[in-house]
């Protein structure tokens, strides 16, 4: 199942992690890496020890080497979604597994459907045009929320006990 892809905008920031920290063992300090103006991986130090702030500082220079990338007109080539992680542990998004499981299909098959339909996304010329307006900041991004209604008719689909748990992780993820 997917909710959204990268190249179009559709996921909130917080599933984009292009910027990450890295600490070198032995060190306090985080350097930071991130998708540079060229298109390259930047790593550059943060000077700092925490990582939140660390991150935080790595986020900012990816977005102001993104917003070098749209000026110089390069957008990415390949971008990534990433499943990031908090320090709790928790996950945003689903795995592979769980999608093989709703879809009622094995994990191989979700990879080659999940590299075929970011291919097809990709090469879409409205959605570039939508990437290329995320990427300038131009893109007002509408709340989409599921009404009560529409919440009850997604649970009467479950079967068992685990599709039931899927469809509350997914509308954690869409109601936010």
């Amino acid at each position: 199942m997917i909710l959204g892809m990268p190249d179009e905008g559709f996921l909130p920031k917080a599933f984009l992690r292009e910027a990450s920290v890295h600490r070198s063992r032995g060190s306090q300090i985080f350097a930071a890496t991130f998708t540079g103006p060229l298109g390259g991986q930047v790593w550059r130090s943060t000077g700092l020890t925490d990582h939140d702030h660390a991150l935080l500082l790595a986020q900012h220079w990816e977005a102001e080497a993104r917003a070098q990338r749209v000026k110089l007109g390069r957008t990415p080539s390949k971008p990534g979604t990433r499943v990031y992680r908090s320090q709790t542990g928790t996950r945003i998004g689903l795995s592979q597994k769980e999608v093989a499981q709703i879809l009622n299909m094995s994990e191989r098959g979700v990879r080659a459907v999940e590299c075929r339909a970011l291919r097809k996304l990709r090469n879409h010329p409205l959605l570039k045009n939508l990437w290329s307006q995320y990427l300038s900041g131009e893109l007002d991004e509408q709340n989409w929320v599921l009404d009560p209604a529409e919440i009850a008719a997604l649970f009467d689909l479950a079967r068992t006990p685990e599709e039931r748990q899927l469809i509350e992780k997914v509308l954690t993820i869409v109601q936010r």
